[in-house]
């Protein structure tokens, strides 16, 4: 009897843990939505950080259903950039694309990330993911906006943010890489 009891209470820790993790996550990026400046139409906010962190240091599963409640969540209360909530702002602003893809590339950077643990497949795990955001944010805001092109789209839309968004790459993925080798360092000494 006892053996099941054990097992019911690891069971339910596991669980619990999953679900403190997501509501972390969210609290996450909800402060990230929060502290932001923006480059023409496009807010830069420090809500990247946390997908490419929640990818890394998470499962593809576990970084995706994150960021799902996040949206889910900005459905109900005003949890985007600029106190924002709705379906109307989900999907109806100049920077809704990137918003979408926030849970494709939580999952895409937590998948790549596991293949190979090291700091530059890391870091590729980031960039592949970065540049299905920007793919995404582009696409929607051309579409969005009366545009001269897809040139000048681009530019807006991806270009111009490179710099901030190549910086913000790098502090996470070295943050999340010392991260997990602390993780594994403390669990071989454990053993």
């Amino acid at each position: 009897m006892k053996s099941i009891d054990l097992k019911l209470s690891s069971e339910f820790i596991e669980k619990f843990q999953k679900i403190a993790v997501n509501v972390l996550v969210v609290l996450l990026m909800i402060a990230g939505a929060k502290i932001r400046f923006s480059v023409g139409d496009i807010p830069i906010t420090l809500q990247t950080v946390v997908v490419y962190g929640s990818g890394l240091l998470l499962n593809w599963r576990s970084a995706s259903g994150a960021q799902i409640v996040y949206l889910l969540t900005g459905l109900v209360f005003p949890v985007f950039a600029g106190d924002g909530f709705g379906i109307g702002y989900l999907f109806g602003r100049n920077s809704s694309g990137y918003l979408l893809a926030f849970p494709v590339v939580a999952g895409l950077i937590g998948f790549l990330s596991q293949i190979n643990r090291t700091l530059f497949w890391r870091w590729l795990s980031v960039q592949a993911g970065s540049i299905v955001l920007f793919a995404s944010g582009v696409i929607w805001l051309h579409f969005s906006i009366d545009s001269t092109g897809w040139l000048a789209t681009l530019q807006k839309g991806w270009l111009s943010l490179i710099p901030a968004d190549q910086f913000k790459i790098l502090l996470t993925v070295l943050a999340c890489h010392f991260v997990l080798m602390g993780q594994k360092t403390k669990s071989r000494v454990e053993e």
